[in-house]
């Protein structure tokens, strides 16, 4: 996908799951919810600019 949308070539790609953070509202405690994360490694030759 990155690929495509920013005409890059992609070296490797790596995944992290970070944990959802703990949270308290009045007596009750909760978390965020967890999400994946990317990084992207690109080819030396390529980059992407977003300003």
């Amino acid at each position: 996908a990155i690929e495509e949308l920013f005409d890059v070539r992609v070296v490797a790609v790596r995944t992290q799951k970070r944990q959802g953070k703990p949270r308290r509202h009045k007596n009750r405690q909760g978390h965020t919810k967890s999400w994946k994360k990317a990084v992207v490694k690109l080819h030396e030759e390529d980059h992407i600019t977003f300003f």
